[in-house]
């Protein structure tokens, strides 16, 4: 790997936004990572010096999308518990649809992804935020005291 730099970081960064902008579209399968590349402007080879593959630049990928969207669930769902929840579930449906890589992930559109067994930072972040959420909900009595928000 090489050294970390403002100018390693913008590549890795571009790498990993361009990467799921096409396994978006095309999916795992088809992505080919000498596109990617030339998508940001390096050669195919450099890839190799920001991700150990193409499944770990697709988890990074992934990661990048999920935590965009469950940052924004986070702050327009999560924030108010007191939402009708049909209304929070839709909500969730329209955010998902901006997200097109998670969208496809969670469509069953990735053989990659429904095979690991390893949750994303993005995903534990967001399970944290709701098992506190959950709790200070029985608190405040605004959710039911059965519900057990470690099984989350």
């Amino acid at each position: 790997m090489l050294p970390k730099t403002a100018k390693g970081d913008r590549t890795r960064t571009s790498l990993i936004e361009k990467a799921a902008i096409r396994f978006a579209r095309d999916g795992f399968n088809q992505t080919n990572l000498s596109e990617i590349a030339r998508d940001v402007g390096i050669k195919p080879a450099s890839i190799y010096a920001y991700f150990e593959d193409k499944r770990d630049l697709f988890f990074a990928a992934l990661n990048l999308d999920n935590a965009s969207l469950f940052n924004k669930i986070d702050e327009e769902i999560l924030d108010d518990f007191s939402q009708d929840w049909n209304l929070s579930f839709e909500k969730i449906l329209d955010l998902i649809e901006l997200h097109p890589l998670t969208k496809r992930v969670l469509m069953g559109g990735e053989e990659m992804a429904s095979a690991r067994l390893e949750v994303l930072p993005s995903e534990a972040l967001l399970i944290e935020k709701l098992v506190a959420k959950i709790k200070s909900g029985q608190v405040h009595k605004i959710i039911r005291s059965d519900i057990d928000p470690d099984l989350i």
